[in-house]
């Protein structure tokens, strides 16, 4: 109560108290309305810069998004567009390689026909050579045995005339000497046929080989001269080629990797700029794009072929060399066997000169023995025959009355069993066809005029006795139309000869110097005819020594003329040699260049799949940075997405509670100003219906309510300002946080965006460089598609005319398998046409033994008279010892007649000797029969 008095006393200024304290009020209230509506237009103003600011974030944010897809998406492009271009390059690899295989396969084959062909053909020439060397060998080992047997058997026949001539000098022998003389003459004519065939033989032998060999090697130049022809042109092609694609394939690669390149800063650019550039200028860039694709085809396709055309021409080289090395190994082969002929040559040509000596000394020594058998007839000798001439006569018409032995003891004829006999020299069959030595063989033969009057003027010596009559009887005739028919046959088998370069006239002009004058011979009177017998055998000797002299002049004249082919041959052989030598060493020197350039090609070879390589491993590692930086702008991207998620939910939040807090204050605000009014109203009201005290009471009351309601209000202004502005500095706080980390973020991205444009601006010139150099390389790839087309036509040119040469060389090589065949049938000729020959031979040699076996007398000989054995000279004391054969007559021991035949009326086996076991045994053979019948079944 004390206090409402005191109140009431001191109302009028406690009302202007109020009156001022309400109008600071209101100041307050308007200062505080005024700095509200303040801090929200800065709120304001700072909420529109924050959301300018968010949505330029944004933006940028979408143009980064819009960037990083079109990077990705230029990025999976550019990852199809490498697959292809992978899988193109695989499929030309597989191409290149299947056509590589094809071309492989093919020149095998070829190969392999052509070594067939070749190997064929040397296994022909080997056999012809071999065959050709074995017969020489046999023929020259079957000759070189006759000789040896005949010179014995000559040796033994002059010593046996020897022996007779200081034994027996009564003229009962001499008719034996003469009939000896006369079987070594016709043993000289067939050992003169006998090496005249074998020198033929051995002529022919070698000669086909020759031929082959010239051919072959004449062949084998034609074909390495034509081969280099085609390799030469082919190897600079080929070299001039491999530089032109190495230039390419370097051109190429630049131009892809620039184009790689400016494809990807182009990407780059245009999503940094994409506004820049024009609708019409990616159309134009996809157009180049596409045109420089169908360039990179072209290439493709055109490096695919110069690989292949490559391969080509490396196996056509490698066939080259593998036929280069086979040539030589044959021009080896052909030289080996070349100088291995000459040998053999060689050695049978000294074998045949001394064969030839000892030969021509044996004639010698025979027409010395022939001379001293002449010298022997004196004028004395000649009148004793001719006065005994009748005597004989009459003796020899009584002999014949008289039974001959051969009919008692009832033997075969000589004319009944012709088979030859082992006495008979052996012969080798001739070959006609070729000509030997034969001139000088006949022109050493003496063309004497032996008749058979000689025999039977000695047999009418004075001295003679019974014995040496009957002895004389033993003579041998021959017949004429025997011995010219065998000279006849013999002159026109020896006819062929044309030439007689290889006759050897000093052993023919020695021959004939020991031959003596035929004056003593022809000196002899004409006697009277003699009996029908001798008078048939004088003509037969006539006949026989005009044959001999026909022969001697013929064969002066005639001449050899496949000597002179064969020292023509020889001499074209060893300059082939020559020349295949000279061949050989220029085709080593032209090996040993194709191996170095084969070595340099294969280093640029491998040079050029070093530099793929690495280039397919700089575009792969291009590719990886590619999409690892791809990667990172991904994730940054990706950060940045999130935090700005973050940052704007943040702010939403926070804006929501701002206005939440804002829209409360509103609230408190406006019924505060409902209340003061109320309370306004209230007052006045109260001032006017109550009384000044109770009015002033309550005012008073209310005052100090007002009082106690403005502090609290303005304490809960108060701290809900501080609270607001603690709040608002937090939030700018965060705000400036956010601000400078985007802003960070932002300078970032402007620096990548800077250095990307960068890069576009480099990749655009190097694009533009790329472009430049990609149509100078297409019209390089256009020039050198021209050059090939060029090329392959020359080349398609060569190959017909390898092909013609194959042709031709295929007809060449069956012309010379038909000379072949001919050769072939030639030799078969030859060697029936030897046959022939040999069965003529033996058909005289039988025909001489009938001639001997009918003219020669048989006398039985009386074991008183002989005193040794006839066959071995064994000395025979007891009559017991002497055996007579019973068809000769004459005395052997018991071991020389061991043997015995069986008569052919009479089955009584009679002893005979040896050579009568021939003569009349049909199961025997003689040595020619037998060489005969092995030259045959050969």
């Amino acid at each position: 109560m004390d206090e409402l008095g005191s109140s009431s006393q001191d109302l009028p200024d406690d009302i202007a108290v109020l009156k001022a304290t309400i109008e600071e009020l209101r100041r307050r209230e308007q200062q505080l309305l005024r700095s509200k509506e303040q801090n929200e237009i800065e709120f304001g103003q700072r909420r529109a810069k924050f959301k300018e600011l968010f949505m330029a974030r944004e933006e940028e944010l979408k143009k980064e998004k819009a960037k990083l897809q079109a990077i990705q998406g230029e990025a999976r492009k550019l990852k199809n567009e490498l697959q292809k271009v992978l899988a193109e390059g695989d499929g030309y690899r597989a191409a290149a390689v299947l056509a590589e295989k094809s071309q492989k396969e093919e020149l095998e084959t070829m190969r392999s026909k052509y070594q067939e062909e070749i190997a064929s053909l040397q296994h022909i020439m080997s056999e012809s050579v071999r065959e050709a060397k074995e017969s020489s060998a046999e023929q020259f080992e079957i000759e070189k045995h006759n000789l040896l047997a005949r010179n014995k058997k000559l040796e033994n026949e002059l010593t046996n005339l020897k022996s007779l001539l200081s034994t027996e000098e009564e003229s009962s022998n001499r008719p034996r000497m003469l009939s000896g003389i006369s079987d070594a003459v016709v043993n000289v004519i067939r050992r003169n046929t006998t090496a005249s065939g074998n020198s033929s033989v051995e002529d022919e032998a070698v000669s086909p080989d020759g031929k082959s060999l010239e051919k072959s090697m004449e062949k084998a130049q034609e074909d390495a001269e034509a081969w280099r022809s085609i390799v030469m042109p082919l190897e600079e092609e080929l070299s001039f080629t491999k530089a032109k694609l190495k230039d390419l394939q370097e051109k190429l690669q630049i131009a892809e990797a620039k184009l790689k390149e400016g494809e990807n800063k182009k990407n780059d650019k245009k999503s940094d700029g994409g506004e820049t550039f024009s609708r019409e200028r990616f159309e134009e860039l996809q157009e180049k794009v596409k045109e420089l694709n169908q360039y990179l085809e072209a290439e493709r396709s055109s490096r695919t072929d110069l690989e292949m055309y490559v391969a080509v021409l490396n196996t056509q080289k490698g066939v080259l060399q593998e036929d280069s090395e086979k040539l030589r190994k044959e021009l080896h082969n052909v030289c080996r066997l070349l100088e291995q002929e000459k040998m053999s040559h060689n050695d049978l040509k000294q074998t045949w000169e001394m064969a030839n000596v000892q030969f021509v000394e044996n004639l010698k020594v025979q027409s010395e023995a022939f001379t001293r058998v002449w010298n022997v007839l004196t004028p004395a000798q000649q009148a004793a025959v001719q006065k005994k001439q009748g005597q004989q006569q009459e003796e020899h018409q009584g002999k014949k009355q008289q039974p001959q032995v051969g009919q008692l003891i009832d033997l075969q004829s000589p004319q009944t069993s012709p088979q030859p006999t082992n006495e008979q020299p052996s012969h080798v069959p001739l070959s006609p066809q070729v000509p030997g030595e034969s001139g000088s063989i006949w022109d050493s033969i003496p063309t004497v005029p032996c008749t058979n009057e000689v025999s039977s003027e000695i047999n009418n010596l004075p001295g003679t006795t019974k014995e040496e009559d009957n002895g004389g009887r033993l003579k041998r005739v021959h017949s004429a139309s025997d011995v010219t028919w065998s000279r006849e046959n013999n002159n026109s088998e020896v006819s062929r000869a044309h030439s007689e370069e290889e006759l050897n006239p000093e052993l023919s002009s020695g021959a004939l110097s020991n031959v003596p004058p035929a004056d003593g011979p022809s000196s002899l009177p004409s006697r009277p005819p003699l009996s029908s017998k001798r008078s048939g055998a004088k003509v037969d000797w006539k006949n026989f020594q005009e044959a001999v002299k026909v022969s001697h002049e013929s064969s002066l004249n005639r001449s050899c003329a496949m000597c002179v082919n064969y020292e023509k041959q020889l001499q074209k052989m060893q300059d082939e040699n020559q020349k295949f030598q000279n061949l050989a060493s220029n085709l080593q020197v032209a090996l040993d260049q194709e191996k170095k350039e084969l070595f340099k090609e294969q280093k640029m070879r491998s040079k050029l799949e070093e530099s793929v390589s690495s280039a397919a491993e700089d575009a792969q590692m291009q590719i990886n940075n590619h999409a690892m930086t791809n990667n990172k702008l991904e994730k940054l991207i990706a950060g940045l997405r999130e935090n700005f998620e973050a940052t704007k939910h943040g702010a939403q939040t926070q804006i929501a509670k701002l206005v939440t807090s804002r829209d409360q204050l509103m609230q408190e605000l406006s019924q505060l100003r409902t209340e003061y009014a109320a309370l306004q109203d209230n007052a006045i009201q109260q001032l006017t219906h109550m009384d000044s005290d109770a009015r002033l009471a309550e005012m008073h009351e209310q005052l100090m309510q007002i009082r106690a309601a403005s502090e609290v209000t303005e304490e809960k202004l108060r701290s809900e300002v501080a609270f607001l502005k603690d709040r608002v500095m937090a939030e700018q706080v965060a705000k400036d946080s956010l601000e400078a980390m985007l802003q960070g973020d932002v300078d970032n991205t402007r620096v990548e965006l800077e250095r990307l444009r960068g890069e576009c601006d480099k990749e655009k010139k190097a694009r533009e460089e790329a472009q430049a150099r990609l149509n100078m390389s297409g019209q390089s790839i256009r020039n050198t598609e021209d050059k090939s087309k060029q090329v392959i036509i020359a080349l398609r040119g060569q190959l017909d005319e390898v092909n013609a040469e194959k042709t031709k060389a295929e007809e060449e090589s069956k012309q010379l398998r038909n000379q072949l065949q001919a050769m072939t049938e030639q030799l078969n000729q030859s060697e029936t046409v030897q046959r022939d020959f040999v069965r003529l031979s033996q058909s005289l040699q039988m025909q001489i033994a009938q001639i001997h076996e009918s003219e020669t007398d048989v006398r039985w000989q009386y074991p008183d008279d002989i005193k040794e054995c006839k066959s071995c000279q064994k000395v025979l004391k007891a009559n017991k010892d002497k055996q007579n054969c019973h068809h000769c007559g004459k005395i052997f021991c018991e071991q020389c007649l061991s043997k015995s035949v069986m008569g052919s009326k009479t089955s009584k086996w009679h002893p005979v000797c040896d050579s009568c076991y021939v003569i009349l045994n049909k199961d025997s053979s003689s040595t020619f029969y037998n060489t005969t019948l092995a030259d045959d079944q050969r």
